[in-house]
């Protein structure tokens, strides 16, 4: 149980081979790039969240038409405002000239006529009504301006004289129709309005018909961060108008009064369907994995470049090792990594040749670098020992060691005694390593040794700085 426990582990700790006491063979150009690629996404990030939270992002939207048979409008602001530019105020209680009278049609049939007066700013503005269009019911609102007659003014009015009227509509007059539209704007979130306006002359001898169809939109918003969040709305986004004008005669005998303007306002059967989507947090963090996938594309450059420059410093090492003159070559290659110059010991060396020669080293050291190839070395290692040394000698360096000084009491207990020439000692614990400093040692007797042993001193003295043991790309 213990151990399948301990296989469930996914948390162990990966043993790494380290580069001269670093996890990883790294280098300045390598660190310039990640230093750029990153900044470059972080900045990229911080730009999209500050475009998202600023509904710069513009949201999806879909439009669409659609014909309802059921529709109703109220609204809590003034749709329609009117008004006549003159210098005669014509809806003066005193002296007016025309009434101006509001209706309320359900199902075409007029309600009780209400008479609208200006108000300061001398715009005549209908209140108190809604649309509705249904199979059953529908409602719609009307506006008239009518001549002054005593049977359609009220108490305390009173009509101008027909002079005043002949030289009101002898003066250009001009009405103005003012109808307040709602529209959204998708990067506030807000609804605002606009006045559209029209304006038409108003005749002595003429009728103007006005028929305002006001077209309705419904918009259903999704604005959640994380999850959808739906808003619905519903308002008049615009109108169409269908314009007619009739002789003042002609229009007294169908409607038995003097009309000079009528404006009927009714809903449009067709609805414009708005659906409008905001980017949630997961779109924006998709957006930006994009880029930062685009962006992260170019590190691959300074990986191939720390590879080679990796590869070259473990070849370079390995050859040195079986090679000692070899750490101090100049080679100079250019951004490629082909090898244009080599010196060394005072003179230069021809780049094809050497490079031939290189090219057969480094296929070496690459066997050299493979596992099985180590493991192999290890043991033909073991059956050149076996060959000199007795196996029980062999099988009894599995009780040798060195002796921890700080529990070694036997060299306190006999200060004079001094250690035997065999004995392991703290020295012994880098012997084969590789060494951080150059010693001289004693040739001996041992004929390999002399005859294969490098003059470290005359090397140095010669040309080279013996602390240049690391790789650089010259270009």
């Amino acid at each position: 149980m213990i151990k399948l426990i301990t296989k469930a582990d996914q948390f162990g700790a990966v043993y790494r081979p380290t580069f001269n006491s670093k996890d990883a063979y790294q280098t300045f150009f390598g660190g310039l790039i990640t230093i750029t690629l990153y900044s470059l996404c972080i900045s990229y990030m911080i730009y999209m969240f500050i475009q998202w939270g600023t509904h710069q992002i513009l949201p999806r939207s879909s439009l669409s038409e659609e014909v309802k048979e059921n529709l109703y409008m109220e609204f809590d602001y003034d749709l329609v405002q009117i008004k006549l530019s003159n210098d005669v105020d014509p809806f003066s209680k005193v002296n007016n000239i025309l009434v101006p009278q509001f209706y309320v049609l359900t199902n075409q049939v007029k309600s009780d006529p209400v008479v609208v007066f200006p108000n300061a700013d001398g715009w005549v503005v209908p209140k108190n009504y809604k649309f509705k269009l249904s199979p059953t019911e529908n409602l719609d609102a009307q506006l008239q301006f009518i001549a002054c007659s005593s049977e359609y003014i009220i108490e305390g009015m009173t009509c101008a004289s027909d002079q005043e009227i002949s030289d009101f509509f002898n003066s250009k007059t001009t009405i103005s129709v003012v109808i307040q539209v709602t529209k959204f704007n998708v990067k506030t979130e807000e609804f605002y309005r606009i006045p559209k306006k029209l304006e038409f002359i108003i005749q002595k001898e003429q009728t103007i018909f006005n028929k305002y169809s006001v077209k309705t939109s419904y918009a259903q918003i999704d604005n959640g961060v994380v999850f959808p969040e739906n808003n619905q709305y519903q308002f008049i986004s615009d109108y169409t108008l269908a314009t007619q004008s009739l002789q003042l005669n002609t229009q007294q005998q169908i409607y038995k009064k003097s009309i000079y303007a009528q404006f009927t306002f009714s809903l449009d059967n067709i609805q414009q369907i708005n659906y409008i989507t905001y980017a949630h947090l997961d779109e924006v963090l998709a957006s930006i994995g994009s880029i930062w996938s685009i962006i992260l594309i170019l590190s691959y450059c300074a990986v191939l470049f720390n590879e080679f420059n990796q590869s070259e410093y473990l070849y370079r090492k390995i050859i040195s090792f079986y090679y000692p003159q070899f750490r101090f070559l100049q080679i100079r290659q250019n951004f490629v990594g082909k090898i244009t110059k080599v010196t060394g010991y005072g003179q230069s060396y021809d780049p094809i040749e050497f490079t031939k020669y290189y090219e057969k080293l480094k296929q070496d050291a690459a066997q050299k670098m493979k596992v099985k190839n180590i493991l192999y070395e290890i043991s033909r290692i073991q059956f050149i020992l076996q060959s000199i040394q007795e196996r029980n000698l062999i099988v009894n360096s599995h009780n040798v060691g060195i002796k921890l000084k700080l529990l070694d009491k036997d060299s306190s207990e006999f200060p004079n005694i001094l250690p035997h020439e065999n004995q392991l000692n703290d020295n012994d614990f880098m012997l084969l390593s590789k060494q951080k400093l150059n010693t001289k040692t004693d040739p001996g007797k041992n004929k390999f040794y002399q005859l294969n042993v490098m003059n470290h001193a005359r090397i140095e003295t010669t040309q080279i700085n013996t602390s240049q043991d690391k790789f650089t790309l010259i270009t």
